[in-house]
């Protein structure tokens, strides 16, 4: 709006001009502008998802650490039972004078060691158990609902689709979305600009109308309103903005091939490492556990028949409960993978 006062009629009276005018960018211009912040909208939900989905990750890797967790510390209780078991019978066997104090103070030192070792791995559950509570948001969490450490069901297949629900992913694809928009708001800028307006104005003094002069005062007023179009001429600098978004869309496109090849040669190892793993299990599962509970109940037998001496039967536990901690190791080491991989599908 703008007011104009003065003699620009006569040198006598003073007129006064009243105008308003309106800019009228290209309606290309606010359509591509609209896209555009749609566009913004919906990286922004999907930035959301990512951290949800990363929250989600974080959130089942401590489950699960925490169920090996509860599975070590199982075995070491069991372990020190059977020590403590060990370390009277051997107290008793030096009372008797069967065996020297030396094999009495070992058994001691053992006792405590895997007393040590329960401590360690007690507060290492506590830590894990403050970790859950803060991706959960909740501090009352005290104990998870699974007691032992099971295998986690995978929910992905290995197929050509598995990263298609990746939220990185279709972030990404949605950058490529933004440059297309950035780059049809700048091409939107070369085209012309409109605007319109309207004026009312005083003319003081004397008017010929239909061939009579007659007299009009400030209080008559004239009025119209004016139209006009922009073209820009000076497009250069434009132009260059317009190929400066179109490099931008094609380095998005290439960041997008790259991330999805990087996926899927993640989940591809991944994958394998599954396969090996369940080879691994399995094993366990037929051959060695079996093996290594039988190893300590005969050892304990034949140390408490006087069959085998104190050295001999604590590398026979040590080996067989070696089995046992890398069975519970290779347990947690696998559903941590399938974690990973349903991280990378895209499931919460």
């Amino acid at each position: 709006m703008s007011l104009t006062f003065g003699q620009y009629n006569s040198r006598i009276a003073y007129d006064n001009n009243f105008s308003i005018n309106q800019g009228i960018p290209n309606p290309a211009y606010f359509k591509s502008l609209i896209r555009l912040s749609e566009s913004n909208i919906k990286s922004s939900e999907l930035q959301l998802k990512i951290y949800q989905s990363e929250l989600a990750a974080n959130t089942k890797t401590s489950y699960y650490q925490l169920s090996f967790w509860i599975e070590e510390i199982r075995l070491l209780k069991d372990l020190l039972a059977i020590y403590e078991n060990v370390l009277k019978a051997s107290a008793l066997r030096y009372k008797t004078g069967e065996t020297n104090a030396l094999e009495n103070y070992n058994a001691e030192s053992k006792v405590n060691e895997i007393k040590a070792q329960l401590r360690n791995a007690e507060e290492d559950y506590r830590i894990e158990l403050n970790r859950l509570k803060v991706f959960t948001a909740d501090s009352s969490v005290t104990a998870i609902a699974d007691t032992s450490l099971v295998e986690k069901q995978i929910q992905v297949n290995f197929d050509t689709t598995a990263i298609a629900a990746n939220p990185t992913l279709a972030f990404i694809k949605q950058q490529i979305d933004i440059a297309n928009r950035e780059k049809a708001v700048e091409q939107s800028r070369l085209k012309p600009n409109f605007s319109i307006g309207y004026f009312n104005q005083s003319l003081v003094g004397y008017q010929t109308v239909n061939g009579v002069d007659k007299y009009y005062g400030a209080a008559h007023r004239f009025q119209g309103v004016n139209l006009g179009i922009s073209i820009p001429i000076f497009a250069r600098a434009q132009k260059e903005k317009v190929k400066a978004a179109e490099v931008n869309r094609v380095r998005r496109e290439a960041e997008l091939t790259n991330y999805q090849y990087n996926l899927q040669a993640e989940l591809t190892r991944l994958f394998g490492e599954l396969q090996k793993q369940r080879v691994q299990i399995n094993y366990y599962r037929n051959t060695a556990l079996p093996q290594a509970n039988l190893i300590i109940t005969q050892a304990q037998k034949a140390f408490t028949a006087g069959e085998i001496g104190y050295y001999e039967l604590t590398q026979s536990l040590n080996n067989a409960v070696i089995v046992k901690q890398e069975y519970t190791k290779l347990l947690n080491q696998y559903n941590q993978t399938i974690i990973a991989i349903e991280f990378i599908g895209g499931i919460n």
